[in-house]
């Protein structure tokens, strides 16, 4: 993307960003040392965010394969104190490289957002025109 054009643009990272911050400092760096805006959507359902768990689960690890009992009244403090620390790692991250970062669940429509977003960020008129304009 940064390598594409000599012209500054607005980068959308569309991701739930289930990942280790860190390793996207570099290239986030890379995109902003070409001078791109960043916008980073991280994309959650609701219940990822909460885990509204009603009852006792057994959930399978994506990884492993291995199936793990969940009492959600247990689970759910710690769930929620992690989710928090990931978000604050985020947000380090995207204060670091001057990106901005927002968090969006996926009951709300996804253009709407997105041409929300890119008004609140693009600033001057004849950069929202162009973005628009490459929109169609």
């Amino acid at each position: 993307v940064a390598g594409d054009s000599g012209r500054r643009r607005l980068v959308v990272l569309c991701s739930e960003l289930i990942t280790e911050p860190e390793p996207l400092l570099h290239p986030l760096g890379y995109l902003r040392g070409r001078w791109h805006e960043l916008l980073m959507v991280r994309l959650l359902d609701r219940s990822e965010i909460e885990l509204n768990l009603e009852q006792s689960t057994m959930l399978r690890d994506l990884g492993t394969g291995r199936e793990i009992y969940v009492d959600p009244d247990v689970a759910r403090g710690e769930y929620r104190r992690r989710f928090a620390e990931h978000q604050a790692q985020l947000l380090d991250l995207c204060h670091r490289r001057a990106a901005r970062l927002v968090t969006v669940t996926i009951d709300q429509p996804l253009e709407v957002v997105l041409l929300e977003l890119i008004g609140q960020t693009v600033s001057r008129p004849a950069e929202m025109a162009e973005v628009l304009k490459r929109r169609d």
